[in-house]
């Protein structure tokens, strides 16, 4: 396998443009580059939502219902409280399943989120909530779920339609986000530097924006997706602060891509799968690990980040290190979530593939429609 400059230059920035053209059909690269801006449209979305006399107060647990694209910000909200001291008391649960889970007290906030407003799980959940919490918000673009918020009188935020719904990752996290600044279930301290890191992370994408969209020999997002050509990354991070950037970086890959991708999470893997590297031997070469890491890691996890990438360099061609940019911690998470949209788009397009498409999973819910619910 050539490396990235020899492929890209074998390739051909001509052709990848070529293909940009020819296969995006619905325009990711132009949705990935104004990214940046999904997040300040987010914040005007939420800010006109009424939260007077809305019944949201004294949260102790969130519960966030979705599926697919639409769950991420729910993974990515778990993550950035538990790095942050001063909310680490909320409970964050993300429920990716029909039934709302018992809600251990009447402080329980049920958040549903599905862009489309028509996913059956999500649509199930929103229905079970109302027997277990008063307190529910629904995110969507509309369909279904806009109706039983609606009928249920549940706090409803409607986002722009036509949009993937792994595209509107700027809607769905940060209308919740500042939502919850509205609703005071955050501490003054920790409101101050949220806000903080929102504008952070809205200046930074800014700048990376025009360096991962562009067809240069050292664009990090494009150098990335050449060495995962034709190969299966295999993603490890913590379990406690970037859970959700390993789930995000093997959805993206998956289903932009079309390409397998998979991962696990320290320290448990660790106790098992670290051994599984050994064999067989004539197929490691076709993985790459990807360690993510962050400065708030616990220093044991960091310790085996290191040793670990450090001994699978003896059974696998290539192993790489990736941390998040920025001061704050949301800044790193979103800095990473955004080099991984890129990595997946411009590995699409090397695989000659249209990105927005998921086939496979239309035909699924075309085979699950026709039976009994």
């Amino acid at each position: 396998m050539p490396d990235a400059s020899t492929f890209l230059r074998g390739l051909g920035f001509q052709e990848l443009d070529h293909r940009r053209q020819a296969l995006d059909s619905e325009q990711m690269f132009e949705v990935l580059q104004n990214f940046p801006e999904q997040i300040q449209q987010a914040m005007s979305i939420a800010d006109s939502v009424p939260t007077r006399d809305r019944g949201i107060q004294f949260v102790e647990t969130i519960v966030v219902g979705g599926m697919g694209g639409s769950a991420i910000g729910g993974a990515v909200l778990r993550d950035l409280v538990q790095a942050t001291e001063e909310i680490r008391r909320l409970d964050i649960k993300v429920h990716q399943s029909y039934h709302f889970p018992p809600a251990p007290s009447d402080r329980t906030l049920a958040v549903a989120v599905s862009y489309s407003g028509n996913t059956e799980e999500t649509l199930s959940f929103a229905e079970e909530a109302r027997h277990h919490t008063r307190q529910v918000i629904c995110i969507t673009s509309g369909g279904k779920l806009a109706e039983l918020a609606r009928d249920y009188h549940y706090v409803l935020v409607l986002i722009p339609p036509g949009y993937q719904p792994r595209c509107a990752f700027g809607f769905l996290f940060f209308t919740l986000l500042r939502l919850l600044l509205r609703y005071k279930v955050f501490p003054h301290r920790a409101e101050q530097q949220l806000n903080q890191s929102i504008e952070e992370t809205r200046q930074l994408l800014e700048q990376l924006s025009s360096h991962y969209s562009a067809l240069i020999p050292d664009n990090p997002a494009l150098q990335l997706a050449t060495h995962f050509y034709g190969k299966i990354p295999v993603f490890y991070s913590s379990a406690d602060h970037l859970a959700a950037i390993n789930a995000r970086w093997r959805a993206q890959i998956q289903e932009n891509a079309k390409q397998l991708a998979f991962g696990n999470l320290l320290p448990e893997m660790n106790h098992n799968e670290i051994n599984g590297w050994q064999f067989p031997g004539q197929l490691r070469s076709a993985f790459v690990p990807v360690f993510f890491h962050d400065p708030l890691d616990h220093p044991r996890i960091q310790a085996r980040v290191a040793i670990s990438a450090d001994i699978l360099r003896q059974y696998t061609q290539e192993v790489f290190t990736l941390e998040g940019q920025g001061t704050k911690f949301l800044t790193r998470l979103i800095s990473l979530i955004y080099l991984g949209d890129w990595v997946s788009y411009w590995l699409a397009l090397m695989n000659n593939v249209d990105p927005s498409p998921v086939p496979i999973i239309q035909e699924l819910k075309k085979r699950l429609a026709v039976l009994p619910n």
